[in-house]
């Protein structure tokens, strides 16, 4: 039989050592927390309720708003052909117009009929463009129905004001342009005809004069009428609807957050009230303690306050 060689035992380490007396680190556990919530129940409902009703009474006494709407309708911006039978996107859209409505000439025309700042007209304008179609809305938030109404009628008088003007320049120009181009057609179209007097519909060249020309009318009708008022504003006839979630919400959560941290305060001041008390206990009973004597100093300096005296 082999001999078996036994191997020397490693000492252990000193630094590794831990005594009886040294306390083994813990993660909090969930039962302190439930603990917590027990402990401070009526607190926490009672914080809880007063910051609730503190946010919807604030919201509550913020004072009424009225809105009212106007409704335009906005008239594309034509496109029109080049001289090789390509097109040129339109220059003005929805968004563009809303942009103008927010700028400063209109806003700068609203304040002075309103006699009041442009930065305040900015705060109470709102725009919202309807969807699948060519129609803006614009309201104008005030503290009274009848100054809602003077508000958006200010705002979209000088909206349809300041786009007509807009569009009047972009239409002059385009209806140059193309003007040119219908021109040199026509100019082609007499020599064609010089030519050749017999002329049907499906010449290539008298249907592009018929596109050219259809385009120049769309322009000067579009110059004539850029923008059209559907919907005048009218006196609203109730206050606009509260937003009482937000500050009821906040309210709630610092309820909550002032309940959190009284009973953690609370908990404190015992705590320290009981790490004092484990110090009396040591000056009384001396340096020399026996070992049970200070594992009961340690359990007493580990009592976690209850609210009634009692070790949890």
């Amino acid at each position: 039989m082999a001999a078996v060689t036994a191997l020397p035992r490693r000492a252990a380490d000193p630094q590794l050592r831990t005594t009886s007396n040294e306390r083994a680190v813990e993660l909090p556990r969930w039962g302190i927390y439930t603990s917590f919530a027990r402990r401070y129940a009526a607190l926490i409902a009672l914080c809880s309720l007063l910051g609730l009703g503190l946010g919807l009474g604030t919201a509550l006494a913020q004072p009424a708003s009225y809105s009212a709407t106007a409704s335009v309708m906005l008239t594309p911006v034509p496109t029109y052909a080049s001289a090789d039978g390509s097109t040129r996107p339109e220059r003005v859209t929805i968004d563009s117009d809303a942009q103008l409505a927010l700028s400063t000439p209109v806003v700068s025309e609203v304040a002075r009929t309103l006699d009041t700042s442009p930065e305040r007209v900015e705060e109470r304008v709102s725009l919202r463009a309807v969807e699948l179609s060519q129609v803006l809305e614009l309201t104008y938030t005030a503290g009274s129905p009848t100054d809602a109404r003077a508000g958006a009628q200010a705002l979209v008088d000088a909206f349809v004001e300041a786009r007509n003007a807009s569009l009047l320049a972009i239409g002059s120009e385009q209806i140059e342009r193309v003007g040119a181009q219908l021109r040199v057609i026509e100019n082609r179209l007499v020599q064609r005809f010089r030519a050749n007097p017999l002329i049907t519909p499906e010449e290539p060249l008298l249907q592009e004069f018929t596109v050219i020309r259809a385009r120049v009318q769309e322009l000067e009708a579009a110059r004539l009428q850029a923008t059209e008022i559907i919907n005048q504003p009218v006196e609203p006839s109730r206050p606009d609807s509260r937003d009482l979630e937000v500050p009821g919400t906040s309210g709630l959560m610092a309820g909550l957050l002032l309940a959190t941290c009284l009973g953690a305060l609370r908990d404190r001041i015992h705590a320290g009230r009981n790490r004092r008390a484990a110090r009396a206990v040591r000056r009384q009973e001396g340096e020399h303690d026996p070992p049970a004597s200070r594992r009961q100093v340690e359990s007493i300096e580990a009592i976690t306050w209850d609210g009634r005296g009692e070790k949890v």
